[in-house]
């Protein structure tokens, strides 16, 4: 290993891996020194083992890393080689490479034109049925999210038609945030509802379920969505779409469940980042001129823990999208799932209640020498506290009691201790969390209702799932 001659990968400091030749290589055993001429300047190592050298100087594989649709074919495979190919090929506008069954990802943060087009889906799809006819000698796909979900929706078709039971696939599509989870997650959807499409001899055009599972994109992100210093759509928390399809391969129903929704975003937002998209959304919308939200304040006069804990506020988006317009698209992604009139104006209330809780304040209030000190709603966010119980349809007085005041039972009765400021502010985020939490839930609901789809065939509930697992990234 590492010979004169040889063309290596070497550590360094500003470009993690630099390419080289080795120049020279002296000693063994407990001394060994090599030199390697980068393109910065010779490179003077000494090494303890030649395990060590393993470690920090590794060989460099010939040809175009670009050619390199799928890492296994290197011959030397090793953390070095795959972020050259990787870089090398998202330079050059290829932002997928396999390796193996496992298809890797590097987000371009912009638009790729060509990609993920009709003409796109198409050629997808005819490789895909090329390879399930003959997958002996036809050509395998070029690395691709259609291609994944091609493979994995001809291998639910192929078990189905063997009468195999275990016919179900799953996808995981998963990565630190800002990687391009949730976009890849609807191409994936996208690709699998179009298949679904063409099975039932329509038009290339999406309808009906296939159309209704994409619809619910808009509400998912609107409502667990946020900007991150990373990413301005970054997904805040988890899920799992089931696509049900019957005998035939035809999109019967689908279904979500989520997890891990991160409530402390709507009490608390890093500078730079914002709380969940539908605030700010709402907030702009109200502005514009939105009669469903007239009682909505002024984005100048919304101050709330929901949206004021970052100085990125309506309109804080980076990637040029506007919060009034997004409002419009969630409104009517909302409707597709029958939620309109009253129902739609129970969202908004429900919103503008948490919104005007998350703005109340709390002053100590000295009860004088027989009683405890204890909290009271400070009187300049009064009126917001009185907003959030008019939204919520409770009395204002209870509601500032239920906050700063705890009921107790000890021998044998009820006592009503005073809480101070402090607790009296978790207790209010408690509340603005479970209220949020609850109206996603019954969203989700809501959509979930709006997926039950096509009665199965003939065979009765004969058929397989697709899984898609969308796990939401944590920061590192």
């Amino acid at each position: 290993m590492a010979q004169p001659g040889e063309k290596v990968w070497v550590r360094d400091g500003a470009e993690v891996w630099a390419p080289g030749v080795v120049e020279a290589r002296t000693g063994a055993g407990g001394a060994i020194r090599l030199s390697v001429a980068t393109k910065r300047g010779t490179k003077n190592l000494a090494f303890a083992t030649d395990q060590d050298v393993d470690e920090d100087v590794k060989r460099r594989n010939d040809g175009d890393p670009r050619s390199c649709e799928d890492l296994i074919a290197l011959p030397h495979l090793h953390e070095p080689a795959i972020l050259h190919v990787l870089r090398s090929r998202a330079s050059s506008g290829l932002i997928y490479t396999n390796v193996g069954a496992i298809l890797l990802a590097v987000n371009p943060f912009k638009r790729l034109p060509g990609v993920y087009d009709d003409a796109a889906v198409s050629e997808h799809r005819r490789v895909g049925a090329a390879r399930c006819a003959d997958p002996e000698s036809a050509a395998a796909p070029p690395p691709h999210a259609f291609a994944v979900a091609d493979a994995a929706y001809r291998a639910m078709r192929r078990a189905l038609q063997a009468g195999e039971d275990a016919a179900d696939q799953a996808v995981l599509i998963s990565g630190e945030s800002g990687a391009g989870k949730t976009e890849t997650t609807k191409f994936v959807m996208r690709y699998l509802a179009g298949l679904s499409a063409a099975t039932t001899g329509g038009a290339d055009g999406l309808d009906g379920l296939e159309a209704q599972v994409l619809r619910t994109n808009p509400i998912l992100e609107g409502f667990g969505n946020a900007r991150t210093l990373r990413n301005d759509n970054s997904s805040r928390f988890g899920k799992w779409i089931n696509l049900a399809f019957d005998e035939r391969g035809r999109l019967r129903e689908a279904s979500l469940r989520t997890y891990l929704l991160e409530k402390v975003r709507l009490v608390r937002q890093t500078e730079g980042e914002r709380g969940f998209h539908v605030f700010y959304e709402a907030l702009a919308a109200a502005e514009a001129g939105d009669e469903s939200l007239r009682s909505w304040p002024a984005p100048s006069n919304a101050r709330s823990v929901c949206v004021s804990g970052s100085t990125c506020g309506v309109d804080g988006r980076k990637d040029g999208v506007t919060d009034a317009a997004s409002f419009g698209e969630r409104v009517r992604a909302l409707e597709a799932f029958g939620c309109a009139g009253a129902d739609r104006d129970g969202v908004s209330t429900i919103l503008l209640a948490v919104l005007e809780l998350g703005a109340a304040t709390f002053t100590t209030n000295d009860r004088g020498a027989t009683e405890d000190a204890g909290a009271a709603c400070d009187p300049a966010t009064r009126p917001r506290l009185e907003a959030a119980a008019a939204a919520l349809r409770v009395d204002a007085t209870s509601l500032e009691a239920a906050l700063v005041t705890r009921r107790v039972f000890a021998e044998g009765e009820h006592l009503s201790l005073a809480l101070s400021r402090e607790a009296a502010g978790r207790g209010r985020d408690g509340l603005v969390k479970a209220l949020y939490g609850a109206l996603f839930d019954e969203l989700v609901a809501t959509c979930n209702r709006g997926l039950r789809g096509r009665e199965a065939g003939d065979g009765g509930q004969q058929g397989a799932a697709i899984g898609l697992l969308d796990i939401f990234g944590f920061e590192v």
